[in-house]
């Protein structure tokens, strides 16, 4: 039986579920793939490196300073950045070979900085970090998914649940990489679409709270509706988006 997807919007006292706190790789027959290619992403990123600069992460909130925490994203549940998939082609043909992908951005955090223990936007999906540049292992440099430790490897894929409450630290002399993924789980892939509106909804109203403080005050179930209504947008919004950015990419 599917377990019923939790949605940080609407469970804002946290996930309950029984999502594990890591996902085995072997589960996966994409991880072997991904980790053989280590070295072609790698020498992408360089390259997207030298031509684009790395952005504050949209959760400013959870680092000391927004500079600690940056990255480029190149598809944000389900919106495609085309531009950036033509610096980074043989990584996207990677990629995209992955049912259910919904995300993909590299990810930096800056040497002596930490992430804030913090959880995701839903539990429908397996998100991924791919080693890039690891300066060190635990407990210089590390990650913590409900309570267990893992260190990152250059050119290994951590799986994890992200719905759980996770943070992350370097406390190394040189700055972390990760390239991070998302990706829905098999059980839940005909709902693909109706995740990414409904996450993209939660962000994008969650954005606005942060400046208008009035929309957090506003009854729940008002909140419910504007939540509801959003995502409907978002629905039909992205693959409009989608054909006119790649038209035009």
């Amino acid at each position: 039986m599917k377990e019923k997807i939790y949605y940080s919007f609407v469970q804002r006292d946290g996930y309950k579920g029984a999502a594990p706190a890591y996902f085995e790789n072997d589960s996966f027959n994409w991880t072997s793939e991904i980790e053989k290619n280590y070295q072609v992403v790698y020498d992408e990123l360089q390259q997207l490196l030298e031509a684009n600069e790395m952005l504050p992460y949209k959760n400013g909130q959870l680092v000391e300073d927004q500079n600690d925490w940056k990255t480029i994203s190149v598809k944000a549940w389900g919106v495609n950045n085309y531009k950036k998939f033509k610096s980074i082609p043989k990584t996207m043909e990677l990629f995209n070979s992955i049912p259910g992908l919904v995300s993909l951005s590299f990810n930096l955090l800056k040497a002596g900085s930490e992430i804030e223990p913090h959880h995701g936007d839903t539990s429908s999906t397996i998100r991924g970090h791919f080693g890039m540049i690891i300066p060190d292992e635990l407990p210089k440099v590390g990650f913590r998914v409900d309570g267990q430790e893992r260190s990152w490897q250059s050119g290994k894929v951590l799986l994890f649940s992200d719905a759980h409450i996770h943070e992350a630290w370097n406390h190394s002399s040189k700055d972390r990489i990760i390239l991070l993924f998302d990706v829905v789980k098999p059980e839940y892939l005909g709902s693909k679409n109706v995740i990414c509106s409904r996450v993209l909804s939660a962000l994008l109203l969650q954005r606005i709270a942060n400046k208008a403080s009035w929309l957090a005050r506003l009854p729940r179930f008002i909140q419910g509706g504007i939540y509801f209504l959003t995502g409907v947008s978002f629905f039909f919004f992205i693959p409009i988006r989608n054909l006119f950015a790649r038209m035009f990419s």
